[in-house]
């Protein structure tokens, strides 16, 4: 078929090149169809390349497509007998114009399935889209499966972009897998666009599409691959994942995700960025000049070789594992890890600072290695707590709490290490252990605690180290620094000093040098302790097994805070009766001279204040006058008062 335009009209039109169902030797035809403008009816245009012993092939190319229902292109295994799904290559050579693949009206389906009853492994097609521009695709509307009962999985290849520029939008789910003991198929992405496969929609506007790729084998058979890259090399290869992929098998090899950057892979010129909220199972491999993994998923995200050569490596996952040796992660330049769990049974290296840190609390386990031109390891919003077979570098950091480190097979080079509000754990239980000139490591509210449990080990200290555990609490127990090989004494000894060592003690507070002493090679060494103990110990070994170089120093401070002053006295103003001097006169203005009710001995300086009712009673009898004021005085002062006067005499 060779057309300009083709218009279904209100009618349907079916074009078909089938193979006989039931033979073994139908196998399906083949269609060339070609067209600049196709227009679909209700009814709706189908090209069929069936066959019962295999599909057969379909070329289609077109600039675009609509109408009120769906462009069918078909290439089935399809009888009584078995055969393996067809080839479908639909093109759209046109960059003004993008193509939608799916089910729906005005879209474009293309079906390749294997077919079998026979037990037998036939495998799915295949089908491969590309247009210039654009390109959408939903699920829904793609097929190279097989219902062999031990088929391979088929192959999928989109291609967006060709022409120069063109945006991948990936809607719903694709499959490649595998039937029974079969291996799966393949699935590759090719788009050229700067933003991240399935990350933004053809006007460039950010989306979140949900697409699940898969590339699984569910029995003894290898899981598939699935293959990304961009072709616009000025922008970075990369994918926005917010569902599922997997190239797993239940009992074979698996495959894997692969990310190519341009280049080569000993040299790469392109840069690696995945996102999203989905899931990854199985292997992924991505190799770029700059690499970035931001995901938000806290499911274990497995590492199975990702490098950053020539550039920089980022990787923000919440749970990050390298599950044996044979993972790779690693950076020529810098490398940061952010991630709340980071299991590490391999090696992580970077030829600049290895940074691996988290916004809370952050645990690294393990039998692998770190490594870098120095370690920074910390948490900005919780614990830290990390343990590795090797720091292969000097490591520091801080913790908002506790901070633990433990290296198990080799030494430990310690730079500055800060727990805020918490203990400091800095164990070697293999190799040495030494804290680098100038560092400092401080406990606030909390221990420092340096132990080498390697017998023959030694822990150093060189020059211009400060080791300063504080508490403000009064708390028991806090606020100690312990230096020690072995375990933690539970009764430290000799309070003799080595030579070169300045000793102060406060508040209860002593500082304790084990049976064997330390070694303090030069001068100006210092230790203070004050309501807390300072416990320096080599348990059985000789005093050079812990060692201070010069100007070391050593804090351990705990002390309860001042209880606060009492409050100052009360003064009452004026005229209320107050003690203090000046405190019990006349209110403020009137210059020695009280006013009437307030006590005066000047004449009228007794009576009733102005604006007040008095009311007198006479008991003849008693000679008593009884006199009652209802004042209309401030709250502060008496509301009534009575005052008993004698008739005869002055009042009482």
């Amino acid at each position: 078929v060779n057309a300009t335009t083709i218009n279904g009209g209100a009618g349907s039109v079916t074009a078909s090149a089938n193979g006989a169902a039931g033979n073994a030797n139908g196998f399906g035809g083949l269609i060339d169809f070609s067209a600049t403008q196709v227009t679909a009816g209700t009814g709706g245009i189908t090209l069929n390349a069936n066959g019962g012993a295999g599909g057969g092939e379909i070329q289609a190319t077109l600039d675009s497509f609509s109408g009120g229902s769906v462009l069918a292109f078909n290439a089935n295994a399809a009888g009584t007998v078995s055969g393996f799904g067809g080839q479908i290559n639909v093109f759209a050579t046109n960059t003004g114009d993008s193509l939608v693949f799916g089910n729906q009206a005005g879209q474009i389906s293309a079906s390749a399935a294997g077919y079998a009853t026979d037990g037998s492994s036939q495998p799915g097609g295949s089908i491969a889209i590309t247009t210039a521009a654009n390109l959408t695709i939903n699920g829904a509307g793609i097929n190279v499966s097989t219902s062999a009962p031990n088929g391979d999985g088929g192959t999928l290849s989109f291609t967006a972009g060709s022409g120069g520029q063109g945006i991948m939008q990936l809607i719903g789910n694709f499959s490649v897998n595998s039937a029974g003991n079969g291996n799966a198929g393949s699935l590759t992405l090719t788009y050229a666009d700067a933003h991240p496969l399935n990350s933004v929609d053809t006007t460039g506007a950010a989306v979140v599409n949900v697409a699940n790729l898969t590339a699984q084998a569910p029995g003894t058979g290898s899981g598939g691959s699935i293959v990304v890259t961009n072709s616009l090399t000025s922008s970075p290869v990369g994918i926005a994942n917010n569902g599922t992929i997997n190239v797993t098998s239940a009992s074979g090899a698996a495959g894997a995700l692969q990310l190519l950057a341009a280049g080569t892979s000993s040299a790469p010129t392109q840069d690696i960025s995945v996102v999203g909220s989905g899931t990854f199972a199985g292997p992924v491999i991505a190799i770029g000049q700059n690499v970035s993994f931001n995901l938000t998923n806290t499911a274990p995200f497995a590492v199975t070789n990702i490098q950053a050569i020539g550039g920089n490596l980022t990787m923000t996952v919440p749970n990050l594992v390298l599950a044996d040796n044979t993972a790779i992660l690693t950076s020529t330049g810098t490398a940061t890890i952010t991630a709340a769990s980071l299991n590490n049974n391999s090696t992580i290296s970077a030829g600049g600072i290895l940074t691996v840190n988290n916004t809370g609390n952050m645990s690294i386990s393990g039998t692998g290695t770190l490594t870098g031109s120095s370690l920074t390891i910390g948490s900005s919003g919780g614990s830290l707590t990390a343990e590795q077979a090797t720091f292969n570098g000097i490591v520091s950091g801080s913790a908002a709490t506790s901070y633990s480190l433990t290296s198990d097979t080799s030494d430990l080079n310690v730079g500055s290490v800060t727990a805020n509000s918490g203990n400091v754990s800095l164990v070697s239980n293999t190799g040495n252990l030494t804290v680098k000139a100038g560092s400092t490591i401080m406990a606030n509210l909390g221990n420092v605690v340096i132990q080498e449990n390697n017998t023959a080990g030694v822990i150093s200290f060189e020059t211009g180290v400060t080791v300063d555990a504080s508490s403000n609490t009064g708390t028991a127990g806090t606020g100690e620094v312990f230096c020690v090989i072995g375990p933690l004494p539970g009764s430290p000894t000799n309070t003799t000093a080595p030579s070169n060592m300045t000793v102060t003690t406060a508040n209860g507070g002593q500082v304790f040098f084990g049976t064997n002493s330390i070694a303090s090679e030069c001068c100006n060494q210092s230790a203070n302790a004050n309501g807390a103990n300072i416990v320096f110990n080599t348990g059985s070994d000789q005093a050079t097994n812990i060692i201070l170089t010069t100007n070391d120093a050593f804090v351990a401070f705990n002390q309860a805070p001042a209880p606060p002053p009492p409050p100052p006295p009360v003064a009452l103003p004026p005229g209320h009766g107050g003690i203090p001097p000046g405190l019990g006169g006349l209110p403020p203005g009137l210059d020695g001279v009280a006013p009437p009710g307030l006590g005066g001995t000047n004449p009228g300086q007794g009576g009733t204040p102005p604006g007040q009712q008095k009311k007198a009673m006479l008991d003849d009898e008693s000679g008593y006058e009884t006199v009652s004021f209802v004042q209309t005085a401030p709250a502060d002062r008496v509301n009534n008062a009575d005052i008993i006067v004698d008739a005869d005499a002055d009042a009482q």
